[in-house]
């Protein structure tokens, strides 16, 4: 199995996110392909953003995101 990229995350969220109805109201990937961010928003009108950084540096995660990883 290759391994996933950032693209495919990305791609594969979006997808999901308008299968349930959600529409995808702006959305950007960085050329480092590290990270992107998405705006989603409800037909309800809820917006919520979404950002998915790659890092394999551990002790950076820990410092950016002392939850655990998860913001």
């Amino acid at each position: 199995m290759d391994e996933l990229t950032m693209q495919d995350l990305r791609d594969a969220f979006a997808d999901k996110a308008e299968s349930k109805g959600l529409e995808i109201v702006k959305g950007h990937g960085y050329s480092n392909g590290t990270f992107f961010d998405m705006e989603v928003k409800s037909p309800t009108g809820l917006r919520v953003y979404v950002m998915i950084e790659e890092s394999r540096d551990e002790e950076y995660v820990n410092e950016r995101y002392p939850a655990g990883g998860a913001s």
